[in-house]
């Protein structure tokens, strides 16, 4: 259900960033206010209890510091078995995380929130707390929905381009069943997709070579 815990912080006074498109995050701001911007002109706040839907466009942010975040990142199964909410319609945005999980998270984010705030609950406590509540409350999806996310991930990592015809060939469904369920819980229809992990595994290999070329101008520095 979650592809990364974090515990993110950045003390400037200003921060100014990216968010790349992704999946769908529970995420908590104990520290810091801000908005994030949307491509069709919205700007959203971040509550400090939250839900950010998943995202299909990169999306600035510009945030009052410090700033800290702490949650999970949820896999598109993760997604709908925690919410139940359609990642196709309700993507691009951070909503109230209490209207749609209920008294529950509120309780226990301000629980968190306060403890982390007072140095009683460490960022990975917190993170640890989340990961929990997730376990606890994620409901079963269909199982051939399941499965058809499982053949996406595997169809999205057998190439750098995957061809969606190949996708149509490992699954049981037609292919407007295909783009319907797969809208559902991704966000995007099949081609979409593969053009958003594409330019997401683009930037990570780019950030992998940066920082190998930083390390070895420290090291050469160093040398001097």
């Amino acid at each position: 259900y979650i592809t990364t815990l974090y515990h993110f912080r950045c003390d400037e006074e200003i921060i100014s960033d990216i968010q790349p498109s992704s999946v769908g995050h529970l995420t908590f701001f104990p520290c810091g206010k801000g908005h994030m911007h949307f491509r069709d002109g919205r700007a959203d706040p971040n509550p400090p209890i939250a839900l950010v839907t998943p995202l299909s466009d990169a999306a600035p942010i510009i945030v009052d510091g410090p700033f800290h975040s702490i949650g999970a990142a949820l896999t598109p199964l993760g997604w709908a078995a925690l919410t139940g909410l359609h990642a196709g319609e309700y993507g691009n945005r951070i909503i109230q995380a209490g209207d749609v999980l209920g008294a529950e998270i509120v309780a226990l984010g301000e629980r968190l929130i306060a403890g982390y705030i007072d140095g009683s609950v460490s960022g990975q406590e917190f993170a640890l707390d989340v990961a929990s509540y997730i376990g606890r409350k994620a409901k079963p999806i269909n199982p051939r929905h399941a499965d058809l996310i499982g053949i996406v991930n595997t169809w999205l990592g057998s190439s750098f381009n995957p061809d969606v015809a190949d996708l149509m060939d490992r699954a049981a469904y037609s292919e407007r069943q295909v783009q319907r369920v797969v809208e559902r819980y991704f966000g995007l229809p099949p081609k979409d997709i593969a053009r958003k992990y594409r330019a997401l595994r683009a930037a990570a290999l780019l950030s992998g070579e940066l920082q190998r070329d930083l390390g070895i101008m420290t090291a050469r520095s160093s040398m001097k």
